[in-house]
């Protein structure tokens, strides 16, 4: 007759369940490196190809550097009183760009949360219309800077 007790109290190997949480680990951690590795080569890549990585142009604006620290230092300040109004101009810009950020950022924000949206299809539109814009943004912004 078999002890009831003991067959009670034997546990069941933990080793199996613990072997395939690991390689389930394992198997997303191998996924993120490589994910991660894609989207740096294609990052590498699109570098390149703008010309961002190119030798010869950075190169070209080791001088400029130089140029730039002799300029800083020692700080020359007998211009200084023409500084006040681009001091101003660069303030007025940041302190608008701020502003108009947070104007957009707060309507969108709600409408991209799940708990403040009633149905997915007007957001979903909204929002799908406002990465269309700033992608056009984009578009004129190259196309004016390449004239």
């Amino acid at each position: 007759m078999p002890n009831k007790t003991r067959d009670f109290l034997k546990l069941p190997n933990p080793k199996p369940a613990f072997e395939q949480v690991l390689k389930q680990q394992r198997r997303q951690w191998y996924q993120t490196i490589v994910t991660w590795t894609i989207a740096l080569l294609v990052i590498v890549v699109c570098c390149f190809l703008v010309g961002l990585l190119d030798g010869k142009r950075l190169s070209d604006g080791v001088p400029s550097i130089f140029n730039l620290l002799r300029q800083m230092l020692p700080p020359d300040f007998s211009n200084a009183r023409n500084w006040g109004q681009p001091l101003f101009d660069t303030l007025a810009m940041s302190i608008a760009g701020t502003a108009i950020a947070i104007i957009f950022s707060i309507p969108l924000s709600l409408l991209a949360a799940r708990n403040t949206t009633i149905g997915e299809a007007g957001s979903r539109e909204l929002l799908d219309s406002t990465k269309q814009f700033l992608a056009d943004q984009k578009l004129i912004i190259k196309v004016k800077l390449s004239d």
